[in-house]
């Protein structure tokens, strides 16, 4: 897993279990420094978001078909009337105007 200028960790009450499910690695890209070292697990790098993605997407390899298997599709229409726009509304202006390798994930 790699998360690219956003928080990983948010500190809410203790929840006894795993910050991350068995077999998953993470790598968190992070301009600020106190981010970095506060995260519990996986590895932190300290970079402008832009500059990492601009060198990481050279080495990055196509995805096959059967790693497309979660970029399911809703059928469901987005209320767009009603505002502020729900998060189904934004994802459905946002998705068609990005490239069909873009993964674009709510969280």
């Amino acid at each position: 897993m790699i998360v690219i200028g956003a928080p990983v960790f948010r500190y809410y009450p203790f929840v006894p279990s795993q910050f991350l499910p068995t077999g998953v690695n993470l790598l968190h890209i992070t301009d600020d420094p106190n981010m970095y070292s506060k995260a519990p697990v996986g590895y932190s790098l300290v970079s402008d978001s832009l500059l990492f993605l601009e060198s990481i997407i050279p080495l990055i390899n196509k995805r096959s078909q059967a790693s497309k298997v979660f970029a399911k599709k809703t059928h469901i229409q987005p209320d767009f009337d009603t505002l502020p726009l729900a998060p189904d509304a934004v994802f459905a202006i946002l998705s068609p105007l990005c490239p069909k390798e873009f993964i674009l994930v709510e969280e």
